[in-house]
C-alpha cells in the first residue's frame, strides 16, 4: 500500500474527529458529551501526527500506527455509543482509518 493511502485515511479520521468535537459543542446535552469530545480531539491530533509519515524513520512510523489505531479504536467504540449522525460518522472514519494502518502494518512486516 502506498503512503498515500494510509495518509488520506489519516486526514479523513482527522477531519472527521474535528467535526465531531465542533459539533458536539453546539448541543444542549454538552456536558454528557465531554468523554467522547475529548476523545475525538485525542484522536485527530494524534492522526494529524501521524500523517506526517514520509519524514519518520519505519520504527518511527510503526510506532505511531500502532497509537493511531489505539486511539481510533477508542474514540469508535466512543462514538458508537451515540445516536448523532456526525458521531456515526466519525465511527466509520475511524473503523477505516485502522483497517488502513493494520494494512499498512502488515505490509511493514512483510518487507
Amino acid at each position: 500500500m502506498e503512503n498515500i493511502h494510509i495518509i488520506e485515511a489519516l486526514i479523513n479520521c482527522a477531519a472527521h474527529c474535528r467535526n465531531c468535537a465542533y459539533l458536539s459543542l453546539k448541543e444542549e446535552n454538552v456536558n454528557e458529551l465531554q468523554e467522547a469530545i475529548t476523545n475525538t480531539l485525542i484522536c485527530a491530533e494524534i492522526c494529524e501526527y501521524a500523517s506526517e509519515l514520509p519524514a519518520c524513520t519505519e520504527s518511527e512510523m510503526r510506532y505511531l500506527l500502532k497509537e493511531c489505531k489505539t486511539s481510533c479504536k477508542k474514540c469508535a467504540k466512543e462514538c458508537e455509543k451515540l445516536e448523532y449522525d456526525y458521531f456515526k460518522k466519525c465511527a466509520a472514519a475511524c473503523e477505516k482509518c485502522i483497517d488502513v494502518c493494520n494494512i499498512h502494518l502488515v505490509e511493514m512486516e512483510i518487507n
